[in-house]
């Protein structure tokens, strides 16, 4: 487990990566174009918990304890998301025709959409990954993509790129990396297929619906605020309020690197040894506390400092 922990440390620190992709934004694209921005990705993390209604941690715990199951969950939920974004698209599509906002806000969302599609199927196969307690391969892709994200997406800012030409950047990127995930998933754990087995989805919405609704509502506390404050106050409020929150969801991935890392192995200890299980959560508990109340109060205290030194005045 401790191996594990490494890995998934690094996974989770290379979200920093992203951190750094996001203020080199902000300082290049502008508070009102990184206010774009930051509603078109608030967009596609609500339409995330659309594609994924708790089926990352049923897929973890189920595939943990059984791992001869896993191709029939992968192929079944990667086409129950290909089949709800396409139908999503469409009445997304139709809901901005009738709203009035920019045409670039527009590009930018659907591009957004379609990127974060893409990650849904790749966190698919992720959470397959995890079961198999694959911690290196799935720190790997993930490294890879989001220091593919940061070079690429900054040298289009160099040159220029507005808020389009860098969604575009993600949608491209990780359409690559989708690729890269299918290769090594059909090397290490199962080759890539679409199914389609209707009682086999309506269980798993049935034993997803807890994580799912817990989810959903999360992901709209989470990002309701930024489509809120576009509507009432204008893309400049938004730019400056998502500075901050990019430096909350920077720090908050440390607390989650032990949550990720005791999943799969409580998951099986749970199902196979109760005792055993009895002794480990409340370990899992007492780290992800400490680890909470240390990144909360360090956060609080440096809040200031992080603004004017990595976004700028302009966001003070």
């Amino acid at each position: 487990m401790i191996k594990n922990f490494w890995h998934q440390a690094l996974n989770s620190l290379s979200s920093v990566f992203l951190l750094i992709l996001f203020v080199v934004a902000g300082r290049k694209l502008g508070d009102e174009a990184f206010g774009k921005f930051s509603l078109a990705l608030a967009v596609a993390f609500i339409f995330q918990a659309i594609l994924d209604p708790g089926f990352y941690q049923i897929t973890i715990r189920e595939i943990a304890r059984k791992k001869s199951v896993v191709t029939q969950y992968l192929a079944n939920i990667v086409t129950y998301k290909i089949i709800i974004a396409a139908i999503s698209f469409i009445f997304l599509a139709t809901a901005l025709q009738l709203i009035s906002i920019p045409k670039e806000t527009v590009y930018a969302i659907i591009i957004m959409l379609f990127a974060e599609l893409l990650k849904s199927i790749k966190n698919a196969y992720s959470s397959a990954f995890h079961a198999f307690e694959y911690f290196n391969l799935d720190a790997l892709v993930w490294t890879i993509e989001r220091i593919s994200l940061l070079v690429i997406g900054t040298f289009a800012l160099m040159q220029g790129a507005g808020v389009v030409g860098f969604c575009l950047v993600f949608a491209v990127v990780r359409l690559l990396d989708l690729i890269i995930v299918l290769i090594i998933s059909k090397i290490n754990i199962c080759e890539p297929k679409l199914r389609f087995q209707i009682p086999f989805l309506k269980k798993l919405m049935i034993e997803s619906l807890p994580v799912g609704l817990f989810l959903i509502i999360l992901n709209l506390y989470t990002y309701i605020d930024t489509i809120m404050i576009s509507a009432i106050r204008g893309d400049a409020e938004v730019g400056w309020y998502n500075a901050a929150f990019k430096i909350y969801e920077g720090l908050a991935v440390f607390p989650m690197i032990i949550c990720t890392v005791f999943r799969p192995r409580i998951s099986r200890t749970f199902y196979l040894n109760k005792p055993y299980f009895e002794r480990l959560f409340p370990i899992g508990i007492k780290y992800v506390t400490v680890i909470s109340l240390a990144v909360a109060v360090t956060g609080f205290l440096v809040s200031g400092i992080a603004i004017r030194t990595l976004f700028g005045e302009e966001y003070t």
